[in-house]
Order: C-alpha cells, then structure tokens, then sequence
C-alpha cells in the first residue's frame, strides 16, 4: 500500500473541477433535453420518461456529434483526480481498466470528451465518451454513462451500464469512501459483517461432521509486539483464531524450519520480518479483535515431510474451525499485502445538478465498475484475474471457511453460507450475484447446508451427488504446483463431507455412488501425454489422475441424460482397494477397482453414433477396448444412451485413457458384446 495515502483519510463526492463544470453543462441531460428516439415497432421512447411533454429534445445519435476539449494531457488528469475531481476519476478509470496504454506529457496525446446519447436497443443513457487524440486522429477512447435520475434501479436489478445502480449512489457505510481497506471504517465494516453472521446465521454456525474439532498444533499469537508461536497442547480448549488464504508465489523467504522454529516460539517473529500478506494479515487479526490466526507458512514446519503430512490432513477442520479466514485476493505472491489505497470515487456515481430545477439530477458513472467490483473474488478456476482464484488448495480453504473476508484489489468483500456482502452493498448482493453456480457461496452452502443432516433426517443421496458434482467440477479445473497434491488439497471437503454423511472415498470417489463416479471426462484435454503417466496423481480410473478440469457425464442437468430417463448398470463393482494410503488422502500405485462387465474391442476411427472423450491428446492408438458401464433408458422401446470406458493394456494392467458416450443409434456399439468379465483398472 502507498504509505503516502492516509488510510484514514475519507474522500469527497461530487466535486468537480472548472474542466469539468464547463464540460457538463453540454450534457443534453443537464440542459434539461429529452433524448428520444423511434423504436423497432414504431413507438418512440423518451428519457427521461419524467419530462414534460413540451421539454426540448434530442435525436439519439450512435456517434458523437462534436469533441469537447477536456485535460490536454494524462498529467493533467491525473492531477485533477488527486485534487478531488470526481468526474475525472471516472474517466482517468475508464481508461485504465479498458487497458489503455500510459501517456506523457510529451507524447503528442491530447484528451477530448464527447456524448453519445440513446445507445440501440435500450435508448436510456447518454455516454461520455472520453477520445484520445493523436493530432487529428483517435488513438483510443473508453466511455462513461450519464443517466437521469428517475432511470436508478434499486439493488436486485442487473445493472451492465444501462442503469445507474442505487448502490453506486447511496451511503450505507463510511468505509465506501474511505481511501485504504486499512482504514477504521472497513475494519469496523468487518467486524460488523462478522459480528451478524456468528450471532444470526444459524446455519454457518453449526458445522459439518460436528464433534470434537481437530485442533491446530500451533497457532500465531498476535498479542505481542513480536507475533509468537504457541503450542496449542497446553490450552484448556481450542481458543478462537482466524486463518490466513494467500499466494506463495515463486518462493517464501519466511517460514517455520527445523532450525527456527525455538526462536520463534520463544523470542517471537520480528514484524519487519515478516513478509507483507502476513504482517497484514497479523495486524488484521489484531484489529478485528481476535488474538490468534493460523498460516501455514509459520505454523507447518516447512521442511518436515511428517509434520507436513501430519498437519495438511486436518488442514480442512482447521478452517472449517475459524471464525473467519482472511483472503489476500490481490497478491500475486506474500508480499502483495492484503491492504490497498484506492480513489472510491472511480465506482461512485457522480451528482451533477441540472441547468434548471424543472430538470432532473445526472448522475454519472462508470458503467460495469461496480458490477466487476462486485464479482471479482466470487468465481475460481484457471482463466481468473485473480491468482488466488486459481489455486487448488485456496479453493478447498475457501469452501470450508466458514466465513471469509476478502481483500480485492480495490475493495474488501464478504462471503458466508448465507450472504454474500461487499462494500457497495454492505447488507447483501442481489441474487444475480449470489446466485452464480460457481461461487463459493453457492460451494459453502453445498457444504453447510445440503449436505448437513438435521436430526432425524435421511440423508439424500441426490442433493449430495448434486452438490458433489459442482465441488468436483471447480476443484478440478483448479492449478496445483505439484500434481501429487491432487487428493491431499481436496481431502479437507472430502473428510468433511465423510464426517457428514458416513459415506468412504476411494481415492477421489465415493464408493456408494462409483459406478456413476467413474463415467467422467476431461473438458479440456492436455497437450501431449497423460500427465499421470510421467507424475503420479492418483489411479487412472480417478477423476484425479487428469492434468485438468473434468465433469461427471451423469451429473444432474447433463445434456447427455434426458429428463425423467433411468440409468440402468451394466457393470457391477467386484472390489476397490486403495494401496499406501496416506493420512492426508494421498493413494499409491497399484490402487485398484474390479468391474465385471461387457466388453469389446473398439476402433475409434470407424464406429460412428459415439462420442469419444480422451484424457490427454495422445498419439492415436488404433484399437482400444471398450467397457460397458451404464445405460440411460427414456422409455421401454429403444436402444437407449450408452456411457463406458476406454481402456488399453500396459505392463501391470489395464489402464484407463478416456471415455465415450454413445447416441442411442442401433449402430452406436449396441451389438458385438462379449460376455461380461472382470477387468482390474490400476
């Protein structure tokens, strides 16, 4: 964070500069101009809808009509914005997330400011469409929306620019204009997001697999000017701490060893020591009024494999344990931090007051701002902007969290079972929002409150494959430094999930359900061969053993089973037996499952009416066998849909290299069967 910024320091709306109050008064909102235009099916929409019959108005235009000039250069915006200048923190933001490239006093760029009114299909704004000039030519531009004020929508509508959202306008907390998530306002912001959800949620209050909790071997006392390492062994019972979810990055400079780990516990860990997200997070956990927090980087001794085995299998109760974990989202490595300065006014709606008072307020805006700013920490998987979106073990930490605070770029936000919260909407996001299949909250309440089971409840066997299915679908796509860690960064939720409902896994499946468990596909094939074969994962019929995302072809709402069809088994599960099982959900090879069932010899080339799905892009291999695993029946008559495996046989075995699914055509491998037979997969 710029230690130049006051992080107490709160920010004015609504001023503008002299450029900018000359500017605005051409706006045709301002002036107190309708802005009209003629429909598809020949009506003729006008905006505001408010005005008065007799105002003047305006034809929509899809270009801008005439230039204004604004700052002749970059410099000169940038230093308005510093000065207070709301309208050109808009547009110095606009710019900056379109991705323009950097200007300089003398790079011959110029700045002028146009408007854009009544954009097709929606008709209901007037855009500001900031152009830089390169002599007479645009070199780039990026747009600003300007909207009266009767067009505000209220917090559940789905706001991409058309509207001007209520949460961009109102203040319903002062940390939405202060200027560092360091600042007393979002410290007391979170507390209070915290304080609602351990005192009122009673469903992310009570958690999964309840009993006695794992308690953590040590933890950080942040009491002490110099944080300290405390054994928890000596504690009448498990005192309230928080954990920390971040980057590595390339490397860790600072970490528990073998050789430091006396000092640490008896001298403390000097604070300039430390690196930037674990400072940060020290002096987060003191002032959200907490003494202890977990991180793995000083509470594992990094170059013990046993402690390391021994701690990374009850890494999951350990978070699901926290009040809350803090989530650095931001930091590309540990010494990101998790605090950032910020202007808020780049994602506040700015009040221009009208010409005549017959003509109602502008407000203008940086349309999709805050929709992103509202967005940015919920989703996970590879192609995220966010690194700590993208990590394996940050995603199991994440889901059994069961509350997280998050430290974005520009804002800090919140999820629980429950809510999901940010600073614009300090008391919840829409439902648009919320309701993102992919989002953690959805994932936590998959854990929390689907697979819970209330006293007296039978469990049910089709919200936990329905919930299981979307745990699998996100973790699988996620990133991992070493593909070893594959079943050891989901065994927190495995275990979790197994505490909850009774069930055993086998190496990723559950084996109840493992038929169905074992008919998955890699979405997006890696180049060249199956990483399994140079580094070891898990067995080759596990979902695990893939370099990439997958899916369950029978996961509910798949395009491959019709409605209110039946699957019908054609194999049966002889036996699982999983070999070196490690306290941290780790298997070895020769980790087997037994099938008996049909099987035939395949040509892939040449059978038409299926869809074969490799695991990696491999050399073609001219004949493989085929496996028999389920079939879906919509009716009595027809063939129906057949799902089942492709093998090929190596020294040791038969090893799995993809799947197929057939399309219910009488030649789609309906005939040519052997009889059934048991096949081991390693």
């Amino acid at each position: 964070m710029d230690p130049n910024i006051d992080s107490e320091a709160c920010i004015e709306e609504h001023k503008l500069c002299a450029v900018c109050q000359a500017l605005v008064q051409e706006c045709p909102l301002y002036q107190g101009r309708v802005i009209i235009r003629e429909n598809y099916d020949g009506t003729v929409s006008r905006h505001p809808k408010t005005a008065a019959a007799d105002a003047p108005t305006i034809e929509y235009s899809l270009r801008p009509t005439q230039k204004y000039p604004h700052y002749p250069t970059f410099a000169g915006l940038a230093r308005s914005v510093e000065q207070g200048c709301h309208l050109c923190a808009l547009l110095y933001s606009s710019v900056r997330i379109d991705g323009a490239p950097a200007a300089t006093d003398g790079d011959g760029l110029r700045l002028m400011v146009a408007f854009i009114y009544g954009i097709p299909p929606t008709g209901h704004r007037c855009e500001l469409m900031l152009s830089v000039m390169r002599g007479d030519a645009e070199a780039y531009s990026s747009g600003i929306s300007a909207s009266a004020e009767g067009a505000i929508s209220d917090d559940e509508r789905l706001v991409i620019g058309e509207w001007v959202p209520s949460a961009a306008v109102d203040i319903k907390h002062p940390a939405q204009l202060s200027r560092s998530t360091k600042s007393a306002a979002s410290f007391q912001l979170a507390r209070e997001w915290i304080d609602e959800c351990v005192n009122r949620h009673p469903e992310c209050g009570r958690p999964v697999g309840a009993g006695t909790p794992v308690r953590p071997t040590r933890l950080v006392d942040v009491q002490p000017e110099d944080p300290k390492i405390v054994l928890t062994a000596g504690f009448e019972s498990t005192p309230e701490y928080l954990t920390l979810s971040y980057c590595w990055g390339q490397g860790l400079a600072f970490k528990l060893l073998e050789s430091n780990i006396g000092q640490l516990t008896t001298d403390g860990i000097p604070m300039g020591s430390l690196p930037g997200t674990l400072r940060d997070a020290v002096i987060a956990t003191r002032r959200l009024g907490y003494r202890y927090i977990w991180i793995d980087a000083i509470c594992i001794i990094q170059d013990s494999t046993s402690d390391w085995v021994r701690e990374s299998a009850t890494m999951g109760s350990i978070y699901r344990n926290s009040v809350c974990t803090i989530a650095a989202l931001h930091g590309e490595d540990t010494q990101s931090g998790c605090f950032v300065a910020r202007n808020p006014l780049e994602h506040r709606a700015c009040l221009v007051r009208a010409a005549t008072p017959a003509a109602p307020a502008v407000y203008i805006h940086s349309h999709g701002t805050l929709s992103t700013l509202d967005r940015e920490w919920q989703r996970v998987g590879p192609n995220m902007s966010r690194p700590l979106q993208t990590r394996a073990w940050v995603f199991s930490e994440r889901v059994l969290a069961p509350r997280s605070l998050y430290y974005g770029a520009r804002v800090i936000s919140w999820e629980c079972a429950t809510a999901d919260c940010t600073e614009s909407r300090p008391r919840g996001n829409p439902l648009w929002v919320a309701n993102d299949a992919k989002s953690h909250t959805r994932l936590k309440a998959a854990l929390t409150q689907e697979l819970a089971q209330p006293d007296n409840t039978a469990f049910d066997a089709a919200k936990f494959w329905r919930a299981w299915c979307r745990i699998v679908d996100v973790y699988s796509s996620c990133r991992l430094t070493y593909g070893r860690d594959r079943l050891p960064a989901l065994f927190g939720i495995v275990r979790t999930v197994a505490a909850a409902t009774g069930r055993a896994n086998a190496a990723g499946l559950w084996r109840d359900n493992i038929l169905a468990e074992l008919l998955w596909w890699v979405v997006t094939p890696v180049p060249g061969p199956r990483p399994a074969d140079a580094e070891w994962r898990a067995p080759s019929w596990a979902w695990a053993a893939a370099g990439s995302g997958v899916s369950f072809l029978l996961a509910p709402g798949s395009v491959y089973v019709p409605e209110h069809s039946r699957t019908v088994p054609q194999a049966e599960v002889v036996s699982v037996e999983i070999v070196g099982a490690q306290a941290n959900g780790a298997v070895g090879e020769g980790s087997r499952v037994a099938l008996r069932c049909p099987l035939r010899r395949v040509q892939p080339n040449l059978v038409k009416g299926v869809r074969f799905k490799r695991d990696a892009e491999q050399a073609e291999v001219d004949e493989w066998m085929a496996l028999l695993v389920r079939q879906v029946r919509a009716g009595a008559a027809g063939p129906g849909e057949a799902f089942g495996l492709l093998l090929t046989e190596r020294a040791g075995g038969w090893r799995r290299v993809g799947a197929w699914n057939s399309d219910g055509s009488e030649a789609a491998l309906q005939h040519g069967w052997d009889a059934a037979r048991t096949v081991v997969l390693y």
